[in-house]
């Protein structure tokens, strides 16, 4: 699991609701082609010939490739679904959920969540941070890029 998937997992359900419409409709595809030909009698006259078919071969490929990168999506997305339950914190855990499942602004998992729309995103940046094995320079006392520690002094 990485941040990337559970930042995504909303986009990640809609390219597999889009890979499962492309699964459904690639059977109709017909191909053509045109070749020429002649009469099988006298006066053997040249002309065209439209064939028309269906790519079967092209298909199945096809088919099996959607299906194979589709499944894999429904793992990332299951992944991600698996590591969101196990979040301690339930506030994180629905900021996470509001922001990244359901694709609500920022403003609206505030308002969802009673808190003040820069504490969600700092929750969510500390968690991503935290997620990536990284940490926040500020909530540790390093210095920013001013020089000052996380209670304004300089160390």
């Amino acid at each position: 699991m990485n941040a990337g998937d559970l930042k995504n997992i909303r986009k990640l359900r809609n390219e597999v609701r889009g890979l499962e419409l492309l699964i459904k409709d690639i059977s109709g595809e017909t191909v053509e082609d045109v070749v020429s030909g002649s009469s099988p009698s006298f006066p053997y006259n040249k002309h065209k010939i439209v064939i028309r078919g269906t790519d079967n071969k092209r298909i199945h490929s096809t088919r099996l490739r959607l299906i194979k990168k589709r499944n894999k999506l429904r793992e990332a997305i299951e992944e991600a679904e698996k590591y969101l339950e196990t979040i301690d914190d339930p506030i994180d855990r629905n900021i996470l959920r509001l922001r990244c499942e359901l694709g609500l602004e920022w403003r609206d998992v505030a308002r969802e969540m009673s808190i003040t729309e820069e504490a969600c995103r700092k929750r969510f940046s500390r968690f991503m941070l935290k997620m990536e094995g990284r940490h926040d320079p500020v909530e540790h006392g390093q210095r920013n890029k001013g020089g000052r520690t996380s209670d304004g002094n300089f160390k």
